[in-house]
């Protein structure tokens, strides 16, 4: 009995973990897919727009393997935190606001699949 019950959890668990894993359709296609980001400064004034084509899925994939915008990140525990864009810091007291189709995204960069004609906006934000 208890092998039965021992290879039921195994195979249970098998289950659990396939059904975890993800599948990114865009990075596994190669599938491009384009969008526009811009860069704002504290002021709210636009230094940077452009469209930006990528095969990466998700968009720190993206602005990472970019060669149109330079980015300096730190990881954390929580995933990795952009920290500069375009040679901009964010200094104390502010941080890189990440905006989706002009809504505050709920998700950070790692979390966020880029789809065609996304509109993504990085604004310098006080806290």
């Amino acid at each position: 009995m208890k092998k039965v019950l021992s290879l039921v959890m195994i195979v249970m668990l098998g289950f659990m973990l396939v059904g975890c894993s993800t599948d990114n359709d865009a990075t596994d296609s190669g599938e491009v897919t384009t969008f526009a980001i811009s860069i704002y400064d504290e002021e709210g004034s636009q230094l940077y727009h452009e469209e930006i084509s990528t095969t990466e899925a998700s968009l720190f994939d993206a602005l990472v393997a970019s060669d149109q915008i330079e980015i300096g990140y730190e990881s954390s525990q929580f995933g990795n935190f952009i920290t500069t864009i375009n040679g901009i810091d964010a200094e104390d007291g502010y941080f890189w606001g990440f905006f989706v189709d002009g809504e505050m995204s709920m998700v950070g960069p790692e979390s966020h699949t880029v789809e065609d004609d996304d509109q993504i906006q990085f604004r310098l934000e006080s806290y």
